[in-house]
């Protein structure tokens, strides 16, 4: 049934990661971030794990955890580092972010398999390139404000039909930190 979730949720080239709408009065308890297809459908929620600062796991609708997320630096690091596993806990790789000042500029996704870098080049553009060890172009992030008052964010991943579903686990992950350091965390940039 994991199987079966991984492959479905991580197979679609294209997804979004929305914040999702808060109440204007009240405490929210719901998820982080819900995981949609293209055409809007719910497909699973990013949830905060525990009382742990920063630690997250992505769970499909049955809240079955499929990939876990922590942020195992300090904030106060000059390079912020996150642990990425799967459901089970069982280690997939490491995001780290590459600038000191500029946080949001590369990161660095570390596994098995080879390196992935998310690439900006402008620094207040709100669009990343997703590349390999050699330097091919995998995918394509685009950030925007999804309600732009209460300053609620999208993120529109497109992968190309090159990357698999394993790739595009990461990717995600490395999407989830972005959010962090530039949002969550109250020292990012924007």
């Amino acid at each position: 049934m994991v199987e079966n979730a991984i492959a479905e949720l991580f197979g679609l080239e294209a997804v979004n990661l929305v914040e999702p709408r808060r109440p204007i009065v009240g405490r929210y308890r719901g998820p982080k971030m819900d995981l949609s297809a293209k055409d809007g459908a719910v497909l699973g929620h990013l949830v905060e794990r525990g009382k742990h600062a920063y630690a997250y796991t992505l769970q499909d609708l049955a809240a079955q955890p499929l990939l876990r997320i922590d942020r195992i630096s300090k904030a106060s690091a000059a390079r912020l580092v996150f642990r990425l596993a799967d459901g089970q806990d069982r280690p997939l790789g490491e995001v780290r972010t590459r600038g000191s000042v500029v946080r949001t500029r590369q990161l660095e996704v570390r596994a098995e398999a080879g390196t992935l870098r998310l690439t900006r080049n402008a620094p207040m553009r709100g669009t990343w390139l997703v590349r390999d060890d050699a330097d091919d172009q995998l995918g394509l992030i685009r950030a925007s404000a999804a309600r732009s008052l209460a300053d609620i964010q999208r993120y529109a991943v497109e992968l190309d039909q090159r990357t698999g579903p394993e790739q595009r686990r990461l990717i995600l992950a490395a999407v989830v930190c972005l959010q962090v350091v530039r949002r969550w965390s109250g020292n990012g940039d924007q």
